[in-house]
């Protein structure tokens, strides 16, 4: 049988929140790179052949659309991608999760 419920303990529940926030951020930040995939479909245009998740591969991304408000929209997108809040977020949770985790000693 399971339990009904988890109640996080008390110290641990800020954390859980930040975790959660983080998750929006991914979640936001798929959507962003889906909708430059889609776009990108939407005009017919050749695959990119680079994957956007990386940094480094986003270099003249916009340059591959040929209308400028298109150029613009994706180019929007990728500026939004919250890659430095996901980073920031991350180093902080996983320092937070050592302090909590007895076993990590």
């Amino acid at each position: 049988m399971f339990p009904l419920a988890y109640v996080y303990p008390r110290k641990m529940r800020g954390d859980r929140d930040l975790l959660r926030r983080r998750c929006y951020f991914v979640n936001r930040r798929g959507e962003l790179l889906t909708h430059i995939q889609n776009t990108n479909s939407q005009y017919n245009l050749p695959p990119i052949g680079r994957r956007l998740d990386r940094k480094k591969n986003r270099e003249g991304v916009g340059d591959h659309f040929p209308i400028p408000a298109v150029r613009k929209s994706v180019e929007a997108d990728l500026k939004l991608l919250f890659d430095l809040v996901i980073k920031d977020l991350e180093k902080y949770i996983d320092r937070r999760v050592k302090f909590h985790d007895v076993h990590s000693y």
